[in-house]
């Protein structure tokens, strides 16, 4: 029998607290009023979170999840996500995730427009992803 727990290790970030791995998506696939961020740091960082606001707005909300993770292939690491709620049609937010420790650089994103997804604004969507582990996925 072959077994392959514990055979390596591999840290998913570089330093203890920093956010790496950065992504945002649909939190699901009928509320185009929330967005799902997620993000990945070495150890797990009470109080991490996604703060966002609208572009030159006052009020920053912050949203958060419990954390969890996983050890396929040796990773070691923490996933972090949050959903931001509430958000208005049309309109560019931005963003950063992390904890007290340590936070991401402000990203942005625009919401869709509340005619998304009709005969008059078609959505249309592509996903790739490779969820390969091999010898090709050591880097990224």
């Amino acid at each position: 029998a072959i077994f392959f727990d514990n055979i390596c290790t591999q840290n998913c970030c570089t330093s203890d607290y920093a956010p790496e791995q950065i992504y945002l998506s649909l939190a699901d696939g009928t509320d185009f009023s929330s967005m799902r961020v997620t993000w990945v740091t070495l150890l797990d960082a009470p109080g991490s979170s996604v703060q966002f606001s609208t572009i030159g707005g006052t009020s920053i909300t912050t949203a958060a999840e419990p954390t969890r993770t996983y050890n396929f292939g040796g990773w070691i690491g923490v996933v972090n996500t949050a959903v931001m709620t509430g958000l208005t049609p049309n309109t560019t937010y931005t963003y950063t995730v992390g904890s007290s420790y340590n936070r991401s650089t402000s990203f942005t994103f625009t919401t869709f427009p509340t005619n998304i997804g009709t005969p008059e604004r078609p959505l249309r969507v592509v996903n790739i992803a490779d969820m390969a582990y091999d010898n090709n996925s050591d880097f990224t």
